[in-house]
């Protein structure tokens, strides 16, 4: 009777455990729909979707008579005084080439929002984008940041590349990196503005990229043991047929982001 009734106890404090846990807000996953979101100033979208990742959001209006899109963009930042990010890539997918909007938190505490052009791996600087924008402005209330925006849609197109981004800190105005977890390198597809469908990359897609820079770090880990020699060469610019220049995209790629994040055995 003695280990029956151990037997039960356990059992049902497993059950109540097991409960406590499925409730417990921080492990929740549960993302709001779309649908039921509102925003300030009685700003209304014919179209929304969740975004696959990083626990956000996009709204928009298309209008096909001007090809602009009137969009909202709302996700959470890892922390108050985070960043979030949506941008648009006209030439390819995913990070380099995106011309992105970013809000964060100014010193004053108020939010801003700004344009910047990402052409390469590393520290980037507020700059001119290569499509048009207007009615800029962004929020923050109960942790989530919102970006509100007019854009204009380049060549008539009504399906579009687009990316998106969340980070945790910002030093002296500039965003700083994001994490590179699974959420964050899968934060990028499609949207298509007329079937009102988003899309991400196809998983077989961010394999292949996932496999580059697997091969990527690889490479950077094997280079950090050769000899100076060796160095002294991957880094030469003088002949074209050696060098950074002659390395596969993905190599090039991993010494920018090392070179970000100075790894000066690497590159020295």
């Amino acid at each position: 009777m003695a280990s029956s009734s151990s037997s039960s106890s356990s059992l049902l404090l497993l059950t109540l455990l097991s409960l406590s846990f499925l409730t417990n807000p921080s492990h929740s996953t549960t993302t709001t729909n779309c649908s039921s979101q509102t925003f300030s100033k009685n700003r209304i979208f014919q179209t929304c979707s969740n975004l696959p990742q990083l626990n956000s959001s996009l709204h928009w209006t298309y209008n096909p008579s001007n090809s602009s899109l009137s969009l909202a963009f709302q996700a959470t930042p890892p922390n108050p005084k985070g960043w979030i990010a949506w941008a648009i890539n006209p030439t390819s997918k995913g990070m380099i080439g995106s011309q992105s909007l970013i809000a964060f938190h100014q010193p004053n505490g108020s939010m801003t929002v700004q344009t910047f052009d990402i052409q390469a791996y590393g520290p980037i600087k507020e700059s001119r984008i290569s499509i048009q924008v207007s009615d800029l402005e962004a929020e923050f209330s109960d942790g989530l940041m919102r970006i509100f925006a007019t854009v204009g849609v380049t060549n008539n197109a009504t399906v579009l590349n687009q990316v998106w981004q969340v980070g945790g800190s910002v030093t002296g105005g500039v965003p700083d990196k994001h994490d590179f977890g699974p959420e964050n390198l899968k934060a990028m597809g499609t949207v298509d503005l007329l079937q009102g469908e988003t899309k991400q990359q196809q998983q077989q897609s961010n394999a292949l990229e996932r496999s580059k820079i697997e091969e990527a770090r690889l490479f950077g880990s094997t280079t950090k043991h050769a000899s100076k020699r060796r160095r002294q060469r991957l880094d030469s610019h003088e002949d074209p047929g050696k060098g950074v220049r002659a390395l596969p995209r993905e190599m090039r790629a991993y010494l920018e982001i090392c070179k970000y994040e100075n790894y000066s055995l690497l590159l020295k």
